[in-house]
């Protein structure tokens, strides 16, 4: 699904492995710098939770699957529809369908006011994933009905490419990564999954580890991602580096409200640090893209994304500025209004 400037908003990734071996491999910290990298300019990655329930390592104990735990993806569990043609009646959490909460991946900012813990919660949203009510295909000429979160991620991509179409059949790209605008939507714009569940997990009402939010409702996700509450914060800080060391300060403002929250991810495979003012070591010389996330009191999220030079003291590459401060610092600023 394209956007206005030619790249692809919305991809649906049918990809699922344990998300231990994940870690272990390395590819897990590979991957997550993808989707970041992806979230900040705007893409939309969707991912299956998996259809061995809580147990996606396959070993009897609970387990997260890869890379729907990633805080920069999408993850879609499973549910049984009971609908017709024209009429939806009820959905209940597949029994089969993956969730629960990532043994490293740390909770994004924009699940703080649904979930508990410190860690990323799967599944976000939940869509028909059962064999026995799935999506009815012709394969060599005969018909065959297909499950899975595979099958649910898929139609989690297809309703959010509609939601974030606007005239033209042109995707506005001001909406962004779907997580920050996913959590922010009133209960309306969702069927709300409170029975059924997984081996461990349970659907209730409200967020839960078996279904998420439930299954979006297109029109009223569209008229309320059409029609934001406020006005959204404005990110601004500056910075000082010494060296690798670099000292952030901000001074983002929300004009119709009060800021509540600060996550920085520096892009350099080391961990999320929040708070609004973090001091943070560079792991060598180089240009980096630090984010920082910032969260209002209207579950607004906006970033700022800009360069940051650093070199090792006596390297080439070091911008020294006369600021007053001790000789060898840099000094830079950045001011943004990027919605996500």
């Amino acid at each position: 699904f394209d956007s206005d400037d030619g790249r692809v908003a919305v991809i649906d990734g049918p990809l699922v492995e344990c998300e231990r071996d994940a870690v272990e491999s390395g590819a897990a910290a590979a991957q997550d710098r993808i989707f970041a990298v992806a979230a900040a300019q705007g893409r939309t990655f969707a991912a299956p939770t998996g259809d061995t329930g809580s147990n996606a390592c396959d070993d009897g104990a609970p387990g997260m699957s890869w890379p729907a735990a990633s805080q920069y993806v999408i993850a879609v569990g499973g549910t049984t529809l009971d609908a017709s043609t024209t009429t939806w009646r009820q959905e209940t959490a597949w029994s089969q369908g993956g969730g629960g909460r990532s043994s490293f991946e740390p909770k994004p900012i924009w699940q703080y006011a649904s979930t508990g813990g410190a860690n990323r919660a799967v599944p976000d949203v939940a869509f028909d994933a059962d064999t026995a009510s799935g999506a009815l295909i012709v394969v060599d000429g005969r018909q065959a009905v297909v499950g899975g979160t595979g099958l649910a991620a898929s139609i989690f991509s297809g309703l959010w490419a509609r939601a974030i179409l606007r005239p033209n059949n042109v995707v506005q790209y001001k909406f962004g990564f779907a997580g920050p605008f996913l959590y922010p939507l009133q209960p309306s714009s969702f069927h709300d999954v409170t029975s059924g569940g997984n081996d461990v997990y349970r659907a209730g009402v409200g967020y839960d580890l078996a279904s998420g939010r439930g299954s979006l409702i297109l029109g009223n996700a569209v008229t309320q991602l059409g029609n934001p509450v406020g006005d959204v914060p404005v990110v601004d800080y500056d910075y000082v580096a010494n060296g690798l060391r670099v000292h952030f300060t901000d001074h983002s403002t929300d004009s119709d409200g009060h800021i509540v929250g600060h996550v920085w991810d520096f892009n350099d495979d080391s961990p999320l640090v929040a708070g609004a003012n973090p001091v943070h070591t560079f792991p060598g010389t180089g240009i980096f893209y630090p984010n920082e996330f910032v969260s209002d009191d209207a579950s607004d999220v906006v970033y700022g994304n800009f360069p940051v030079d650093v070199a090792a003291p006596g390297l080439p590459g070091q911008v020294v500025a006369n600021t007053g401060f001790e000789t060898g610092s840099e000094i830079g600023r950045a001011s943004c209004r990027e919605r996500v």
